[in-house]
C-alpha cells in the first residue's frame, strides 16, 4: 500500500533483535527509496514482523517467515544513509546530529550474510 513519499528519506526504525538485526543497536536510522509499504491487516499468518519505524505510524520495516528462512526488509541496509547515535559512530558527521556509521551498515550485512548461508547450509543438508 502506499506510504508517505520516502525517495532517498531516512527513518528510525525499532526492531526485535534477532535474526539480521543481533548485536544491533535497539533503534537506528535506515534509507528509504520507496513509497510503498506492507499493511499489517494484509500480513500472511506465515510472516511475523521484526522491524517497524520508530515514530507513531509504525510503518512494518522488516518481517521473517515463520518456518522457512526467508527475511524481508523495506529499507536498503547497504544505503550510506544508515545512521546511529554518536556512541557507535565510525563515520562522519553531516550535521543532522547523527552521524553514518559504516560499522552499524556493515555489522547489518554481516548478519544478513551469516542467515543466508546458515539457510544455504540447512538447503543442502535436507536436500542430501
Amino acid at each position: 500500500a502506499p506510504s508517505e513519499m520516502c525517495i532517498r528519506d531516512r527513518s528510525t526504525i525499532s526492531h526485535d533483535g534477532t535474526g539480521i538485526f543481533a548485536g544491533l543497536p535497539s533503534t537506528f536510522q535506515v534509507g528509504r527509496y520507496h513509497s510503498l509499504a506492507v499493511e499489517r491487516d494484509e500480513l500472511p499468518a506465515s510472516l511475523e514482523e521484526t522491524a517497524q519505524t520508530a515514530d507513531e505510524r509504525g510503518v512494518l520495516m522488516a518481517v521473517r517467515h515463520r518456518e522457512k528462512p526467508h527475511i524481508g526488509v523495506q529499507f536498503h541496509p547497504e544505503s550510506i544513509l544508515t545512521r546511529a547515535q554518536p556512541d557507535t559512530v565510525t563515520g562522519t558527521d553531516d550535521g543532522t546530529g547523527e552521524e553514518i556509521s559504516l560499522a552499524l551498515g556493515k555489522q547489518l550485512i554481516e548478519n544478513f550474510c551469516r542467515f543466508a548461508a546458515t539457510a544455504d547450509r540447512n538447503a543442502e543438508a535436507h536436500d542430501g
